[in-house]
């Protein structure tokens, strides 16, 4: 079992500064270059526009990721404190609306900008997720497994470090996928299907009554999992290959 330990907090110059929080800035720091270098390779798009259309899917992403985790959570942390709760699925969701909003406007091609969101979250959203670890603050079930932590009142499974882990698999997948050159859109639909079906899975390890699966967030990430294959299903039959390698 892993042992348990509190790294919420370090202590730097005689001040507690959270890990999440530079941690939730840095993974945001990622996802921004990875989202704009892939406009700017795909899409021929300046580098200022990339950033502009980058800049505001990710406050899109930060606002509606805290609002849901506030809303979930009942927490009275504000946005702008390092700490501040998010809901990945949130996130996720506000992200995509603006990125809708925007792409209509600016008359881009969505599958490639899909991927483009969906490369940049494969690549930041570990290292927001890792604080989580740090923490430990997502505890699931009661649990004996070598991979769950020992909690000061009993092991339970890390609903926060299972996810982490499972984000550097689909970080793998993602990375070995474009290796192949596949249809644009591809890798927006399979992260999507596979992400969104492993929160749920997750969410199986921490609820202990089918009636709280039954929550809007689950619910969310069950429909999101279904149109991610829908989608994926729907591009197996083109053929288009990307027009270049994003490494």
């Amino acid at each position: 079992m892993i042992p348990w330990f509190d790294a919420s907090h370090i202590a730097i110059a005689g001040y507690n500064v959270p890990t999440q929080g530079p941690l939730a800035v840095a993974g945001i720091a990622v996802g921004h270059v990875a989202f704009a270098h892939w406009l700017q390779r795909h899409l021929g798009l300046t580098p200022l526009r990339a950033d502009q259309l980058g800049f505001a899917v990710l406050a899109g992403a930060v606002v509606a990721g805290h609002a849901a985790a506030v809303w979930m959570t009942g927490s009275a942390e504000p946005l702008w404190q390092l700490a501040a709760p998010q809901s990945s699925l949130g996130a996720l969701l506000g992200g995509g609306i603006i990125g809708a909003l925007l792409m209509w406007r600016m008359q881009l091609e969505p599958l490639v900008v899909l991927d483009a969101a969906a490369w940049a979250f494969l690549h930041g959203w570990p290292l927001v997720r890792f604080g989580c670890v740090l923490a430990h603050d997502h505890p699931g079930r009661l649990s004996t497994l070598p991979i769950a932590v020992a909690y000061p009142l009993g092991g339970r499974l890390d609903i926060g470090l299972l996810e982490w882990l499972f984000c550097l698999v689909l970080l793998a997948l993602g990375r070995k996928l474009m290796r192949r050159s596949p249809p644009p859109g591809r890798l927006a639909a399979w992260a999507t299907a596979l992400f969104a079906g492993g929160r749920l899975g997750l969410e199986l390890l921490r609820v202990d009554t089918a009636a709280e699966l039954l929550q809007p967030p689950n619910l969310t990430a069950l429909c999101l999992c279904a149109l991610g294959l829908v989608i994926a299903a729907v591009l197996g039959r083109l053929s288009r290959p990307m027009p270049a390698d994003p490494r």
